[in-house]
């Protein structure tokens, strides 16, 4: 996420999108139980910790001239992430015929 790397593009299509999906997971998980404010901030945190993690497996397969922008993608990739997760897992209200909210 933001390095440059001199791989063929299948390869780092397919390895950037099952990067994005685990690192996706990880955030969902973590801010399941947070409400959408709170669950914003913990994913950025998580993302700076993904960049971390990150930069420790990636560090010799790239030149070090994008890691501004390998940070700066993970931060925002872990709050988009986390207001995604929070904005598509709120049920949809269920309704009657007359219009109005079933109460359960």
């Amino acid at each position: 996420m933001g390095r440059p790397f001199a791989w063929a593009w299948p390869l780092l299509i397919g390895a950037h999108l099952a990067l994005c999906y685990a690192y996706a997971m990880v955030i969902a998980h973590a801010v399941y139980v947070l409400r959408t404010i709170p669950a914003f901030f913990a994913g950025i945190a998580i993302g700076g910790i993904l960049y971390v993690l990150n930069m420790a497996l990636f560090m010799g397969s790239s030149d070090s001239q994008g890691e501004m922008r390998a940070l700066a993608a993970h931060i925002v990739f872990g709050g988009i992430a986390a207001v995604m997760y929070k904005a598509l897992s709120v049920p949809v209200p269920r309704m009657k015929l007359d219009g109005k909210e079933v109460e359960e």
